[in-house]
């Protein structure tokens, strides 16, 4: 009972299938991920009930404390937003070089005026 709440927890949409599905996580012979996701979500509803004792309800609390924190939203905000696309994080890296190409080509300018 307890690993199809926290299924019921993790799926919503046939999106969520989806990402499960090409991590790795879950598998399914139904054919489409919406049918999956229909499945999951008329087998327990939001208001199951589950053990004080559940394994499944601490990692749940550890999945809710580390989403509230606010460095990994804003690493995931991060990542969603800026790094979804491999040529924003090649573009990002390309103008860090040029930026540290820069710097050190004004540094060697600027230093030899100083020596004299």
């Amino acid at each position: 009972m307890a690993f199809v709440y926290f299924m019921d927890t993790l799926i919503d949409t046939a999106k969520d299938v989806a990402l499960l599905r090409s991590k790795g996580i879950i598998t399914s012979g139904l054919g489409s991920d919406e049918a999956v996701a229909k499945l999951i979500n008329k087998i327990l509803t939001k208001g199951g009930v589950m053990s004080p004792d559940s394994s499944i309800r601490d990692v749940l609390r550890e999945i809710n404390a580390h989403c509230k924190k606010p460095w990994n939203k804003w690493r995931a905000t991060l990542m969603h937003t800026y790094f979804s696309n491999p040529w924003v994080f090649i573009s990002l890296l390309a103008a860090i070089i040029l930026l540290f190409a820069t710097l050190m080509q004004t540094i060697y300018t600027v230093v030899p005026f100083y020596e004299k």
